[in-house]
Protein backbone atom coordinates (compact mmCIF):
# COMPACT_ATOMS: atom_id res chain seq x y z
CA UNK A 1 0.00 0.00 0.00
CA UNK A 2 1.18 3.70 -0.75
CA UNK A 3 1.55 5.97 1.61
CA UNK A 4 0.69 9.65 0.81
CA UNK A 5 0.51 12.29 3.45
CA UNK A 6 -1.68 15.06 2.40
CA UNK A 7 -1.32 18.95 3.91
CA UNK A 8 -3.86 21.05 5.11
CA UNK A 9 -3.78 24.85 5.35
CA UNK A 10 -6.50 25.85 8.35
CA UNK A 11 -4.70 29.07 9.27
CA UNK A 12 -8.09 31.40 8.18
CA UNK A 13 -10.22 28.50 10.08
CA UNK A 14 -8.74 28.50 12.91
CA UNK A 15 -8.27 32.38 13.15
CA UNK A 16 -12.46 32.60 12.54
CA UNK A 17 -12.54 30.68 15.39
CA UNK A 18 -10.42 32.68 17.36
CA UNK A 19 -12.28 35.47 16.42
CA UNK A 20 -15.86 34.05 17.22
CA UNK A 21 -17.09 32.13 14.18
CA UNK A 22 -18.57 28.77 15.67
CA UNK A 23 -16.30 25.77 15.61
CA UNK A 24 -18.06 22.98 14.29
CA UNK A 25 -14.64 21.48 14.09
CA UNK A 26 -12.94 19.73 10.74
CA UNK A 27 -13.90 16.59 9.01
CA UNK A 28 -11.81 15.07 6.40
CA UNK A 29 -14.06 12.64 3.83
CA UNK A 30 -14.14 12.35 -0.07
CA UNK A 31 -16.62 14.58 -2.61
CA UNK A 32 -17.90 10.73 -3.20
CA UNK A 33 -17.94 8.42 -0.57
CA UNK A 34 -20.51 6.40 -2.53
CA UNK A 35 -18.25 3.20 -3.32
CA UNK A 36 -17.78 1.78 -0.17
CA UNK A 37 -14.57 -0.44 -1.69
CA UNK A 38 -12.29 2.29 -3.01
CA UNK A 39 -13.78 5.47 -1.06
CA UNK A 40 -12.23 4.25 2.51
CA UNK A 41 -9.19 6.26 4.04
CA UNK A 42 -7.30 5.63 7.14
CA UNK A 43 -5.63 9.28 8.64
CA UNK A 44 -2.56 9.57 10.46
CA UNK A 45 -0.05 12.33 11.48
CA UNK A 46 3.00 12.39 9.67
CA UNK A 47 4.50 13.40 13.21
CA UNK A 48 3.13 10.83 14.92
CA UNK A 49 3.50 7.81 12.61
CA UNK A 50 0.96 5.06 12.13
CA UNK A 51 1.67 3.58 15.79
CA UNK A 52 -2.00 4.96 16.86
CA UNK A 53 -0.96 8.34 15.53
CA UNK A 54 -4.54 10.15 14.69
CA UNK A 55 -4.26 13.17 13.50
CA UNK A 56 -4.15 16.30 16.09
CA UNK A 57 -3.87 19.83 15.92
CA UNK A 58 -1.98 21.97 18.33
CA UNK A 59 -2.63 25.97 18.23
CA UNK A 60 -0.59 28.44 19.70
CA UNK A 61 -2.23 31.74 20.17
CA UNK A 62 -0.94 34.95 22.04
CA UNK A 63 -2.39 38.52 22.67
CA UNK A 64 -0.61 41.30 22.59
CA UNK A 65 -0.77 43.45 25.75
CA UNK A 66 -3.25 46.13 26.41
CA UNK A 67 -2.23 49.57 26.12
CA UNK A 68 -0.98 51.04 29.57
CA UNK A 69 -3.07 52.82 31.97
CA UNK A 70 -2.49 54.64 34.60
CA UNK A 71 0.72 56.76 33.89
CA UNK A 72 2.44 58.73 36.29
CA UNK A 73 6.04 60.15 36.61
CA UNK A 74 7.62 62.04 39.41
CA UNK A 75 7.09 65.54 37.62
CA UNK A 76 5.15 68.88 39.06
CA UNK A 77 3.52 71.62 37.38
CA UNK A 78 5.01 74.77 36.84
CA UNK A 79 3.23 77.98 36.35
CA UNK A 80 3.43 77.95 32.45
CA UNK A 81 2.04 74.25 32.16
CA UNK A 82 5.08 72.24 31.84
CA UNK A 83 5.92 69.40 33.60
CA UNK A 84 8.71 69.43 35.38
CA UNK A 85 11.19 66.44 36.86
CA UNK A 86 12.64 67.55 40.46
CA UNK A 87 16.15 67.05 40.94
CA UNK A 88 17.27 63.32 41.87
CA UNK A 89 15.94 60.55 40.22
CA UNK A 90 13.38 60.44 37.82
CA UNK A 91 10.33 58.13 38.68
CA UNK A 92 7.66 56.93 35.89
CA UNK A 93 5.41 53.78 36.35
CA UNK A 94 2.39 52.34 34.06
CA UNK A 95 -0.26 49.75 34.61
CA UNK A 96 0.54 46.75 32.17
CA UNK A 97 -1.96 44.08 31.27
CA UNK A 98 -1.86 41.16 29.26
CA UNK A 99 -5.01 38.85 28.75
CA UNK A 100 -2.67 35.67 28.46
CA UNK A 101 -0.65 35.61 31.59
CA UNK A 102 0.64 36.84 34.92
CA UNK A 103 4.07 38.40 34.42
CA UNK A 104 4.66 41.59 32.01
CA UNK A 105 7.38 43.78 31.33
CA UNK A 106 7.15 47.42 31.02
CA UNK A 107 9.30 49.11 28.75
CA UNK A 108 9.83 52.38 29.27
CA UNK A 109 11.68 54.77 26.77
CA UNK A 110 12.47 58.40 27.47
CA UNK A 111 13.80 60.65 24.14
CA UNK A 112 14.54 64.32 23.65
CA UNK A 113 11.05 66.15 22.78
CA UNK A 114 11.78 67.05 19.09
CA UNK A 115 9.53 69.92 19.18
CA UNK A 116 12.71 71.98 20.57
CA UNK A 117 14.41 70.61 17.31
CA UNK A 118 16.61 67.82 19.47
CA UNK A 119 16.06 64.26 18.66
CA UNK A 120 16.97 60.76 19.58
CA UNK A 121 16.40 58.11 22.35
CA UNK A 122 18.38 58.71 25.39
CA UNK A 123 17.43 56.31 27.76
CA UNK A 124 15.70 52.80 27.94
CA UNK A 125 13.90 50.41 30.34
CA UNK A 126 11.78 47.79 31.42
CA UNK A 127 10.64 46.38 34.51
CA UNK A 128 8.21 43.11 35.25
CA UNK A 129 5.37 42.92 37.20
CA UNK A 130 2.29 41.58 37.60
CA UNK A 131 -0.68 41.52 34.78
CA UNK A 132 -2.92 44.79 35.80
CA UNK A 133 -0.61 45.84 38.64
CA UNK A 134 1.48 48.82 38.49
CA UNK A 135 5.15 48.61 37.48
CA UNK A 136 8.11 51.49 38.46
CA UNK A 137 11.19 52.23 36.91
CA UNK A 138 13.77 54.62 38.84
CA UNK A 139 15.89 56.59 35.95
CA UNK A 140 19.34 58.03 37.73
CA UNK A 141 19.82 61.71 37.90
CA UNK A 142 22.70 61.72 35.84
CA UNK A 143 20.17 61.01 32.45
CA UNK A 144 18.90 64.09 32.30
CA UNK A 145 20.30 67.17 31.90
CA UNK A 146 18.95 70.34 33.73
CA UNK A 147 16.72 72.61 31.27
CA UNK A 148 16.44 70.32 28.82
CA UNK A 149 12.83 68.95 27.28
CA UNK A 150 12.24 65.43 27.33
CA UNK A 151 9.68 63.16 26.84
CA UNK A 152 8.55 59.64 28.34
CA UNK A 153 6.28 56.68 26.81
CA UNK A 154 6.04 52.82 27.41
CA UNK A 155 4.68 49.57 26.40
CA UNK A 156 3.60 46.13 27.72
CA UNK A 157 6.32 43.15 26.12
CA UNK A 158 5.17 39.23 27.21
CA UNK A 159 7.90 37.71 25.25
CA UNK A 160 5.79 37.20 22.04
CA UNK A 161 4.23 40.48 21.51
CA UNK A 162 4.36 44.30 22.14
CA UNK A 163 1.67 46.12 22.83
CA UNK A 164 0.92 49.53 21.38
CA UNK A 165 2.95 52.60 23.16
CA UNK A 166 1.62 55.00 25.09
CA UNK A 167 0.97 58.91 24.63
CA UNK A 168 4.22 60.56 25.06
CA UNK A 169 4.43 62.22 28.66
CA UNK A 170 6.37 65.41 28.53
CA UNK A 171 8.52 66.98 31.09
CA UNK A 172 11.37 69.37 31.77
CA UNK A 173 14.84 68.38 33.64
CA UNK A 174 15.23 70.84 36.22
Amino acid sequence: MRRRYVHFDITRIVQAWTGGAPNHGLQLRLADESDQMTSWRRFYSMERGEQGGAPRIDLTYNRAPRAPARLADSTAPTPDGTRQAAAGPFTMSAEIGDDDGEWVDARFEISLDPATGDHGVVWTGSGSSRTGHVGHIVVEARVLRPGVRYRWRVRGDDGSDVGPWSAYQHFQAR
